[in-house]
């Protein structure tokens, strides 16, 4: 079985560009507590990057694919 790896056990340098997957599937019209808890969930990420000089790109998608 694979182990998954955690970020704060890959070392990169300053600069490395670090690609995040988000899941930031929410309805635009909607509870605001929803939509601020899954930005919420990412930032501790987000913000590791940032602090040790790392680019962040977020990776995400929008509603479901075929609209099911």
């Amino acid at each position: 079985m694979m182990q998954l790896r955690s970020i704060t056990t890959l070392p990169f340098k300053q600069g490395t560009r670090v690609m995040v997957r988000a899941d930031f599937d929410i309805p635009v019209q909607g509870p605001d507590e929803e939509r601020s808890y899954r930005f919420l969930v990412h930032k501790e990420t987000i913000q590791y990057i940032l602090n040790r000089g790392g680019y962040v790109c977020i990776v995400a998608h929008r509603g479901r694919p075929g609209g099911v």
